[in-house]
């Protein structure tokens, strides 16, 4: 909760020097990394604001989130990253291939809800590669996923 109420107080401008460094969690289980995203995401959420893309830039600097191959560690960061990306970021870019090779709900979800709600450029992105890969989902996700985008479902049903 610490070195999470750093990045916190960084993101808010209260330190100018960002938290820690990469030793800070290298060594930690995927449990105690997913709890630390969590614990981010939780304040997020409750301050209702996302965290400044010069947050979110230096946390991946320092602990490289977005090369991670473990999906729950993944998905938490891009949860974290999602709402203030650039169109044609490197997260959007790495949230489109998890979205599309990941077909787990509990995952794929979320990030497209993140999506749609991360302006009109992301949304459009959402609905895009939702179309294009409709699919490959398993027909109740396709279906779930068809009515949070507010867009037809798989290809084959249309």
């Amino acid at each position: 909760e610490t070195l999470a109420s750093g990045w916190l107080d960084f993101d808010s401008g209260k330190v100018v020097d960002a938290p820690g460094a990469g030793e800070d969690i290298a060594s930690w289980s995927t449990g105690q990394r997913t709890w630390f995203l969590d614990v981010l995401l939780s304040a997020v959420e409750d301050r209702s604001k996302p965290l400044s893309p010069k947050t979110i830039e230096a946390m991946n600097a320092m602990y490289r989130f977005c090369e991670q191959k473990n999906a729950e560690v993944l998905f938490r960061f891009l949860m974290l990253a999602v709402p203030t990306a650039s169109p044609g970021s490197d997260v959007l870019d790495i949230t489109t291939r998890f979205i599309t090779t990941q077909g787990r709900m509990k995952y794929v979800r979320p990030l497209y809800r993140t999506l749609r709600d991360s302006g009109s450029e992301s949304r459009a992105l959402a609905i895009s590669t939702f179309l294009a890969n409709a699919d490959f989902y398993h027909p109740i996700a396709s279906k779930m996923l068809a009515s949070d985008l507010s867009v037809g479902g798989s290809k084959a049903k249309r």
